[in-house]
């Protein structure tokens, strides 16, 4: 945030699912450490909070299978995150998000944030490919219809 902030930048981030560490805290992050989507009001208000965000940024280090990179691509929100793990799997680079290398700097962060942000072509470009990313392959029923295909052709 700081890095973004002093280039004049006007940003806010929530954080949703976790808390973050002691000495983590910032004016401009809010945190909401816990959200039950079976409770009608807390799904409205996860629902809420995906419609007013501008992209996920998740600097995770090990990441195996995020459905969050696939609930925010169901929004058309471009990613940004990580090398690592199974992320390349959700985030395609330079297209439908930014990954960046696991021991990328704050400052190399700003930077991606910002080329997404700051160039509406760009923002657009990936905004578009994260929604067909989920439409044709990060939903369930794309799962569902791979997995029939997959287990058909073994004989099964």
């Amino acid at each position: 945030l700081d890095s973004l902030l002093r280039r004049g930048r006007r940003v806010e981030l929530t954080v949703v699912g976790c808390t973050p560490p002691r000495g983590t805290r910032h004016p401009a992050m809010r945190v909401i450490p816990f959200l039950n989507k079976a409770v009608p009001s807390e799904r409205a208000m996860l629902a809420s909070l995906w419609n007013d965000a501008h992209c996920l940024v998740l600097p995770t280090r090990q990441e195996a299978a995020g459905l969050v990179f696939c609930e925010a691509a169901a929004h058309g929100l471009p990613r940004i995150s990580t090398k690592t793990g199974g992320v390349p799997t959700y985030v395609e680079d330079g297209v439908s998000g930014t990954l960046l290398a696991p021991d990328a700097n704050a400052e190399q962060w700003a930077d991606a944030i910002e080329a997404t942000l700051g160039d509406p072509a760009r923002y657009q470009a990936q905004s578009a490919a994260a929604r067909v990313a989920f439409d044709t392959r990060l939903n369930w029923d794309a799962w569902g219809q791979r997995l029939h295909t997959l287990l058909s052709s073994a004989g099964i």
